[in-house]
Formats: C-alpha cells, structure tokens, sequence
C-alpha cells in the first residue's frame, strides 16, 4: 500500500484537488468562510432578538435590502 488514507468525502476530495497546496486560493476559501459565518451571525442575532430585517435596519439607521444584503453570504 502506498500509505494514503482514501476518501470518498466529496469536500476533502474537492479540496485537495482544487486548493490544497495552492496559497491563493486557501486565502480565497477562508475569506468566504468569514463571509459566510458574519452573515450567519447577524442572521442569529437578528432572530433571537425576534427582530425583522425592517426592524433592525430602523434600529441602525438602514434600508432592509441592506440588512438583506448583510445577511447574504455570496453578496
């Protein structure tokens, strides 16, 4: 045997495929994931204050298609 674990996990068999070993694009994976958990944070906090996305965006002075906005990942 030639020592290598094998997977079937698609994300580790994506990820050693497309970004391990390349710096770049590790930066670029990890800026996303920062994206991902502030929107899901503020998501969170919205929600168990029970307030709505108008709500909050009246709070801090805001539209809520910005809060909308916040609250997306991708944008």
């Amino acid at each position: 045997m030639n020592g290598k674990k094998k997977t079937t996990d698609a994300v580790e068999i994506l990820h050693a495929r497309y970004i391990k070993g390349d710096p770049e694009k590790q930066d670029a994976l990890q800026g996303e994931h920062e994206k991902a958990l502030i929107a899901g944070q503020i998501y969170d906090l919205r929600t168990q204050a029970q307030l709505s996305q108008t709500e909050l965006a009246k709070m801090v002075g805001t539209t809520q298609s910005v809060i909308s906005r916040l609250e997306d990942a991708d944008y």
